[in-house]
C-alpha cells in the first residue's frame, strides 16, 4: 500500500461521508505515520486487545477493549484496569521497549506495555518503567521468604 496524508485522502471524501466517519477519523491512522491501516492490520490489534483481556481477567474481572481512546489519542488500548494504563502489542515477534513512549497515562497510572506475539510458542510479555516497577513492589510486599536485604549484606567480589 503507498504512502498517503490522512488529509489528501480526508479532502476526497464527500462531505456527508466526512461527518458520519469523524469519531473514527484518528482510529484508523497509525498514530505518527500518517498512512491508513488495513482492516488485517486493525484486526490483528483487536484479537491482540481480546488475548490481553482474556489474561488480565483473573486479576481485572472487569477488563475491555478501550474503543473511546482512539479520539483520546493516549495510547491506551485496555480498561477496567483500574491504575494500569495498558497498550497492547501484537506482531509476529516482541516489540521494542521504543513503543513504550506511545503511552500517555495520567498522573495516576502506571504505563503498561503488553506484547503478545502473534507465534503461539512465545510468551506474552510486560514492559514498564524502573520506577513503576519498584513501586508495585513495594505495595505488594516482599512475597519471597528468603528476601535478602542489599543494604545489610556484603557481596564477595568475583
Amino acid at each position: 500500500m503507498s504512502e498517503q496524508t490522512l488529509d489528501g485522502l480526508w479532502d476526497e471524501l464527500p462531505s456527508a461521508s466526512q461527518s458520519k466517519a469523524e469519531p473514527y477519523k484518528n482510529h484508523i491512522v497509525g498514530t505518527g505515520f500518517n498512512q491508513i491501516m488495513g482492516k488485517s492490520q486493525r484486526s490483528k490489534g483487536q484479537r491482540g486487545e481480546l488475548k490481553a483481556c482474556e489474561l488480565l481477567r483473573r486479576i481485572f474481572p472487569a477488563v475491555t477493549r478501550d474503543l473511546n481512546d482512539v479520539n483520546e489519542e493516549r495510547g491506551i488500548d485496555l480498561k477496567g484496569t483500574h491504575k494500569l494504563a495498558v497498550q497492547v502489542k501484537h506482531y509476529k515477534k516482541h516489540v521494542p521497549f521504543s513503543k513504550y513512549k506511545e503511552i500517555k497515562p495520567n498522573s495516576d497510572e502506571i504505563a503498561v506495555l503488553m506484547s503478545i506475539p502473534t507465534d503461539r510458542k512465545s510468551i506474552p510479555m510486560v514492559a514498564l518503567s524502573v520506577k513503576d516497577f519498584l513501586a508495585i513492589l513495594e505495595d505488594v510486599g516482599v512475597v519471597y521468604d528468603d528476601y535478602i536485604n542489599p543494604d545489610t549484606v556484603q557481596l564477595e567480589a568475583g
